[in-house]
């Protein structure tokens, strides 16, 4: 089957799935919201049956990409022992070359079309122990482009001249804090709380004008704490939170108790989100959870995902790093030959990839929230996790849009908001 012929197919799909019903969660006795793709819309149960479909008939097409966007993974080797790794980082001390991240990039930017690149780093570990390759990657970018923009995704250890060059190329930086104590969650490797050194350096980004994200991982161990630890993270003066339940694989540390219950987390986020507008702190919170509603795929892993890991592979998640990983074989879906400057691509697994669409899913298709969640996130699929993930969401999705009918001002809240 040619590539066409699939594309097109799954587009049918899609576009049958968008013009055969209206989704509806009943907010009320007398009130529903009606989903439809960038839309939601609150209405009276009496008057559904004068709501006609959008009749669609095309998906519009994206334009050709003018950014490159890479992902770097610069090494393995982390100085914190978070209880709940997706990575066991630190485990490993592999660290990428910068000459194999140099090369890489010079690469891609050959192919026509691109007017600007956008390289993101990440873990794996923490990337500012390699902070060579780091410095090296941007060097190599900027000799290819003047437009390059800079996203670093750090466990907030860094030291002062990480933070120079972060605010020297204006970086979006993404910190992984867990709030209040991170002792029991996230302590260094001798043991020692990280958090004064993590809040500190938060403060130090904000105060150079640095947008900031912090993400927080839940576990049974922080759930009922999680207002809490949100009120702490804003008063640092962050304005995107990003929250998101912890889960655990054959290829994270950590065992299943540190689970969360898919109606613990609900609720408690739930709890946050009317604390945080209630104090008018005026922050945003991401989360997987809640998204403008659309026929798209859960995430770009569908198109191809550029991320290199230190031993050369291409990933299309940056959740699988290493060759020993579980599900390697089928993420891993390159390489890339430094030496003979060419990448080795198995267009097979791209193809696979666009299979993770709630099309291609029976309980997804028939699921009145499947223009939010997108059928979730394929690695939870892959690590057969999904289950969990839906109760999560058919817990939550309703109690938000209730908070959303109820007050308008808490859709400004998300930051995906439709």
């Amino acid at each position: 089957m040619t590539e066409s012929k699939v594309i097109g197919l799954l587009e049918r799909r899609i576009l049958d799935a968008a013009n055969n019903r209206i989704d509806t969660v009943s907010i009320s006795r007398d009130i529903c919201a009606v989903i439809r793709p960038n839309r939601i819309q609150f209405v009276k149960k009496d008057a559904l049956k004068f709501i006609e479909n959008d009749y669609i008939d095309s998906i519009p097409k994206k334009e050709s990409k003018k950014v490159l966007s890479l992902t770097i993974v610069p090494t393995l080797d982390c100085n914190l022992s978070c209880i709940y790794c997706y990575s066991k980082g630190g485990e490993s001390k592999l660290n990428m070359n910068p000459s194999l991240a140099k090369s890489f990039i010079r690469y891609m930017y050959n192919f026509p079309g691109y007017e600007g690149i956008h390289l993101r780093f990440a873990g794996g570990g923490e990337p500012f122990l390699n902070f060579d390759c780091m410095k090296e990657s941007v060097k190599a970018a900027k000799e290819l482009s003047e437009q390059v923009s800079l996203h670093c995704i750090t466990n907030g250890t860094f030291k002062e001249e990480h933070l120079q060059w972060m605010t020297d190329h204006n970086a979006q930086v993404r910190v992984s804090f867990d709030g209040l104590s991170q002792k029991q969650q996230r302590p260094f490797y001798t043991g020692e709380d990280s958090s004064q050194n993590v809040r500190e350096n938060i403060s130090k980004l904000i105060a150079n004008g640095l947008e900031v994200i912090t993400q927080t991982t839940i576990t049974s161990g922080n759930v009922k704490k999680m207002s809490d630890i949100a009120e702490d993270i804003v008063s640092l003066g962050v304005k995107t939170i990003k929250i998101e339940p912890v889960y655990i694989t054959k290829n994270s540390r950590g065992d299943a108790s540190l689970g969360v219950k898919p109606a613990d987390f609900a609720k408690n986020f739930i709890d946050t989100v009317i604390n945080l507008r209630n104090k008018n702190f005026g922050v945003s919170i991401d989360t997987s959870f809640f998204s403008r509603p659309t026929l798209g795929h859960y995430c770009s892993m569908a198109e191809g995902n550029l991320i290199l890991t230190p031993e050369s592979y291409v990933s299309g998640c940056v959740e699988i790093t290493k060759s020993c990983d579980d599900f390697s074989d089928f993420v891993f879906y390159g390489r890339f030959n430094e030496r003979e400057n060419k990448m080795e691509v198995d267009k097979d697994k791209l193809e696979r990839y666009k299979g993770f669409h709630f099309v291609n899913n029976p309980s997804c298709s028939s699921c009145n929230l499947k223009l939010l969640c997108r059928g979730g996130c394929p690695m939870r699929s892959l690590f057969g996790q999904k289950k969990e993930m839906c109760q999560t969401t058919k817990i939550l999705i309703p109690e938000l849009l209730r908070l959303f009918y109820k007050d308008k001002s808490y859709l400004g809240m998300f930051k995906n908001e439709t």
